[in-house]
């Protein structure tokens, strides 16, 4: 996704399943564990030792979205940014409150909490990003990931040069085929989620019941 209006300071942003706010792009590759500015071109442009005119003007455009994760609103008080340089950092950002919806009420220790949040964020990155560049034995590959993703942050900036024809989305060539799985899985979640609520709220209910006997 592309944010504002004009071709100058654009930039460009990440759509994750279950999160709810689309990502800065420096900050998703930071999440994916690849930190510095020059090595998340590097994914992007292959080779910035030595790079084209074309590599060039695709490095102007990118400036903008590096230069937006030295500054993103901070969801906690938007009147106030915040840089992102880690990886621990883009992981928070991804896991507080206002992106993903976990709820974490029955950890009592604060820090207990931003740790399951984290996990849980990592889990989302982990199985839920770009899942099928995870290797066959299902362990995740964020870094087959970042590639992926460079891959088709390049493309975009290929097509916005010109230098590549977009891709007509309507054609059947370009479409995806909803498998059984992914529909059964689309039925399956939601009903898995309604259970658990009515577990948790079943214990708590109980353990109300016990301290109030007690």
């Amino acid at each position: 996704n592309k944010k504002d209006s004009k071709s100058v300071g654009q930039t460009i942003s990440v759509k994750i399943r279950y999160v709810r706010n689309d990502i800065p792009l420096f900050v998703a590759f930071r999440a994916l564990g690849i930190i510095s500015d020059k090595q998340i071109m590097e994914f992007i442009l292959y080779d910035v030792e030595n790079p084209s005119q074309a590599d060039m003007n695709m490095a102007n455009l990118l400036l903008p979205s590096a230069e937006e994760a030295n500054a993103v609103k901070d969801l906690g008080d938007p009147s106030k940014t915040i840089s992102i340089r880690t990886q621990e950092e883009a992981l928070q950002y991804i896991a507080h409150p206002k992106n993903i919806n976990y709820k974490v009420d029955f950890i009592h220790d604060k820090e207990d909490q931003r740790k399951a949040r984290l996990i849980f964020a990592k889990n989302i990155l982990d199985k839920e990003f770009l899942p099928h560049m995870n290797p066959p034995n299902g362990e995740p590959n964020n870094r087959k990931k970042a590639f992926y993703l460079g891959h088709m942050i390049r493309r975009l900036l290929e097509c916005h040069l010109g230098m590549q024809p977009y891709n007509d989305r309507d054609h059947y060539d370009f479409k995806r085929a909803n498998t059984t799985g992914a529909l059964l899985a689309k039925i399956f979640s939601p009903n898995l989620k309604r259970l658990n609520n009515k577990i948790r709220q079943n214990i708590q209910k109980q353990q109300t019941c016990e301290t109030n006997r007690g």
